[in-house]
């Protein structure tokens, strides 16, 4: 369990995105590179029940599971409202670096917002790392150099200059949206990225967010 999110306890459009107006939110995730992760939804008023505090196939005993226990400690969150911006840079040079259509031309405003906001201390382009765990919903950062969205929309992670969309441009990342974004605090940085298509977040059908999983050990 990365995070429980009340509904309830959340301003209206306060993020850009139709979630449920009340209940929880549940994130799940396991920052490894062998990661992985999912999203339950549990509306208001359901009966739950308490589960072990490890499951069963992550012992804390086990040393392999030991030190993301210890470098992700359980916690508070509290909420914060802050700017999102699209600055997500990807690696140069095609198959690897693929345009981000469905964003704002960026190039330019990175330069300008690097300059803006470089000695916030918890800022986008901040050289302390991050203090912020979790972000929910707006551009996210990134993930191995992706918009998460984007991966989202094209999990193969392919430039998409193949003719496989009119014209033959590079697909964009069409009705997918970041939910949330993890950063973990684990040696040498780890990130989860929970995204879904909007109609699917609307119907609540969670079952269908894919979960990106980064570790730079």
């Amino acid at each position: 369990m990365i995070a429980t999110i009340d509904c309830a306890a959340l301003p209206a459009d306060v993020t850009d995105l139709p979630l449920p107006s009340d209940g929880q939110l549940l994130l799940f995730g396991w920052p490894e590179e062998s990661g992985w992760g999912e999203v339950r939804y549990v509306p208001a008023g359901v009966a739950v029940e308490e589960r072990e505090q490890y499951p069963a196939d992550f012992p804390p005993d086990d040393d392999d599971y030991a030190e993301v226990y210890e470098e992700v400690p359980p916690g508070d969150l509290h909420l914060t409202v802050d700017i999102s911006l699209p600055y997500v840079k990807t690696i140069p040079g095609p198959p690897w670096s693929p345009p981000l259509p469905g964003d704002p031309p960026f190039e330019e405003m990175t330069e300008v917002w690097k300059d803006v906001l470089r000695d916030v201390p918890d800022g986008a382009f901040s050289f302390g790392g991050w203090t912020t765990p979790l972000l929910l919903g707006g551009y996210g950062t990134d993930c191995n150099g992706f918009n998460p969205a984007w991966l989202g929309a094209n999990p193969s992670g392919r430039s998409g200059y193949d003719g496989s969309v009119p014209g033959g441009g590079p697909p964009d990342h069409g009705d997918w949206v970041l939910l949330a974004e993890f950063h973990g605090g684990r040696q040498g940085g780890a990130s989860i990225h929970w995204v879904i298509q909007r109609a699917d977040l609307k119907e609540r059908r969670f079952d269908q967010a894919s979960v990106l999983v980064y570790w730079n050990p």
